[in-house]
């Protein structure tokens, strides 16, 4: 937190890089990705996307145009929808990803990345009851973790949204 200005001066300076050599476009996508997150970080949201269309259209030429099964580039469209102030597209966006149920290892990690982010999209709703169910239950779930310590950031996150859903007016999740 607060080096987003570095991040974005480091990243634009390595797309400039792989622009003059040839990189795997996969490369060039995921960069252009990472610049999206640091935008949207700044609050430039048209720069946003902008690069987020640069992505799509990178991974349109590879054939991996397939962004609903990807949880990075939903999580993207969703965030962008957010930050446009368009939560309702947001959501939208963001149910076209179903991670499954939370196994372990990656297959968890996508579920709770899933279940943190439509805490965000609804708190951005104003629907704290489902804000604060997401919430619990990605903390309900890491209780039981034997590899806790591996999601301690997302752990952090929940108990950070479930806070602000209760701090939120109407009707709590259990009400």
């Amino acid at each position: 937190y607060g080096r987003q200005e570095q991040a974005l001066a480091v990243n634009s300076r390595d797309l400039a890089i792989a622009g003059e050599i040839s990189v795997a476009p996969t490369i060039v996508r995921d960069a252009h990705e990472l610049q999206v997150i640091v935008l949207l970080a700044l609050g430039r949201v048209d720069a946003a996307k902008t690069e987020l269309a640069v992505a799509d259209q990178l991974s349109h030429e590879t054939g991996d145009d397939r962004w609903p099964a990807s949880l990075r580039r939903v999580r993207l469209h969703a965030q962008l929808a957010l930050a446009q102030g368009k939560p309702d597209e947001a959501r939208r966006t963001f149910a076209s990803y179903d991670p499954g149920p939370p196994g372990s290892g990656r297959q968890l990690r996508r579920w709770i990345v899933q279940r943190l982010t439509n805490a965000e999209i609804a708190l951005a709703l104003n629907d704290a009851a489902s804000a604060a169910a997401d919430s619990q239950a990605v903390i309900d779930r890491l209780t039981r973790e034997p590899a806790r310590r591996l999601f301690a950031l997302s752990e952090a996150q929940a108990h950070y949204l479930l806070g602000t859903a209760a701090r939120r007016p109407g009707p709590q999740a259990g009400a």
